[in-house]
C-alpha cells in the first residue's frame, strides 16, 4: 500500500491510498515524490478535478494507465 498526504498552506491534510496487490509500489511513490508532488506544490486543491487533469497531462508521455493511474489515486483521495 502506498500513501500520499496532502498538507495545505492553511495546515489541513488529507491522506489518500493506493493498493498494487504487492508489485510496482516503489515506482508508485517515485513518480508521486518525483515527478507529481513538485507540480503541484502552490496550487490550490479546491478544484479537485482540475488537479487531476493535469497531473494526468504532466505524466502523460510515460503512462495514462498502470503506474500512473495507481499514482494519481492516492492523490484524488488524499485532495
Amino acid at each position: 500500500m502506498v500513501t500520499a498526504t496532502v498538507t495545505l498552506s492553511n495546515g489541513r491534510q488529507g491522506t489518500g491510498y493506493t493498493y498494487t496487490g504487492g508489485k510496482g509500489g516503489h515506482a508508485i511513490r517515485a513518480m508521486i515524490d518525483h515527478d507529481l508532488s513538485p507540480a503541484l506544490v502552490g496550487r490550490s486543491a479546491e478544484d479537485v478535478e482540475a488537479i487531476h487533469e493535469f497531473c494526468e497531462w504532466h505524466v502523460h508521455y510515460v503512462g495514462r494507465g498502470g503506474i500512473a493511474s495507481f499514482a494519481l489515486s492516492a492523490i484524488d483521495i488524499a485532495l
